[in-house]
């Protein structure tokens, strides 16, 4: 799954670290709205959620542009992680629970690329509880998201017991 990125970045500039530099660029932007949009969706307030986004884009620890391919693949599972977010927060409001099987890809696919995210994503069903509640489904959406993340725990132990150099 990591080849992912360098496939979509030669896509766009062949030869040239131009399309990894645009692909980093166009990953982290969509990242910024999208946790614009997972903050608006907690706490309602479109000044603070613009507060959030712009603090990501200005971020001073920004690796320099050389680093962009090597961090890559974590521009591409951070934006996978907070579309996952964002979604399970959408469907969960919207009661559309063909928006939740989006979202436990999205977060399948951030896991498969790096498994950082894996304890940072145990909190999000947490999260669900400040969202009004929609009838009996609240359940529903948190087990759902915690049966993505067991699954996904278990390949990594799996993948960690069964490697000779991990």
């Amino acid at each position: 799954m990591e080849m992912l990125g360098v496939t979509l970045a030669q896509s766009l500039s062949a030869n040239s670290i131009d399309g990894f530099l645009w692909l980093t660029f166009i990953l982290r932007c969509a990242s910024a709205v999208l946790l614009f949009g997972i903050v608006r969706e907690l706490i309602r307030v479109r000044v603070i959620a613009l507060v959030a986004a712009l603090l990501f884009m200005v971020n001073p620890s920004e690796p320099s542009r050389y680093l962009a391919i090597v961090m890559l693949d974590y521009y591409l599972a951070l934006f996978l992680f907070l579309l996952g977010v964002w979604l399970y927060f959408v469907s969960y409001r919207s009661q559309r629970r063909s928006l939740l099987l989006g979202a436990c890809a999205a977060l399948i696919g951030s896991l498969l690329i790096r498994e950082s995210s894996l304890l940072l994503a145990a909190m999000v069903p947490g999260l669900l509880f400040v969202l009004p509640a929609r009838g009996n489904h609240r359940l529903v959406w948190c087990f759902a998201w915690i049966g993505t993340l067991a699954l996904m725990g278990l390949r990594f132990a799996r993948f960690w017991l069964t490697t000779a150099d991990s």
